[in-house]
């Protein structure tokens, strides 16, 4: 009987330890290296099973795709609101952001930015959440709306500017559509 193993993206150590019928131990451990997929899916009714590299099994929250996917990788994100999901600005204070790309990857949307939207919360302050925070990568075929920041901060570049989108010395951002932000 084979147990089922999760792996990570990266290496990972797995020892086998056993007995045989004189009860001597033995054991092994062995190094496996789990390579990110080169391609993901996202999907709002996506059955989300990790790797998320195909259709079948897309993520349905775009940010567990972008932490899966390779360096130099594309995700390729399906028609359909985007409202839920994110991660906190990277190496500053608290502003959430819906999706948070900090690698050089592609994401692009199918069908562009009249069928495909990344949500934030609008309201400045605490609640507030920007749609999409950027230091590398390309983003295409969106349409960014409602996005946030706080009102007061200790780091006014990095909370307080681009409720739509934060590019932080890096990214590029093309054929998408930003409505109904505030900053």
């Amino acid at each position: 009987n084979t147990p089922a193993i999760s792996l990570n993206p990266g290496e990972n150590l797995i020892t086998i330890s056993g007995s045989n019928y004189g009860g001597a131990v033995v054991s092994a451990t062995i190094t496996i290296t789990r390579t990110p997929p080169a391609v993901v899916y996202v999907a709002p009714g996506g059955s989300n099973v990790p790797p998320y590299n195909s259709w079948s099994k897309a993520a349905n929250i775009i940010q567990d795709a972008v932490e899966t996917v390779a360096t130099n990788g594309t995700i390729w994100v399906s028609n359909g609101v985007y409202a839920v999901g994110g991660r906190v600005t990277p190496d500053y204070y608290a502003l959430t952001n819906r999706v948070c790309i900090r690698n050089p990857i592609t994401m692009q949307s199918v069908n562009g930015p009249t069928n495909t939207f990344i949500v934030g919360v609008s309201q400045l302050g605490a609640s507030a959440v920007r749609c999409v925070y950027m230091s590398a990568g390309t983003l295409s075929g969106f349409t960014l709306t409602n996005g946030g920041t706080f009102s007061a901060s200790s780091s006014y570049i990095y909370e307080m500017c681009g409720g739509g989108v934060m590019l932080d010395n890096g990214g590029l951002v093309s054929n998408c559509i930003l409505t109904g932000c505030s900053a």
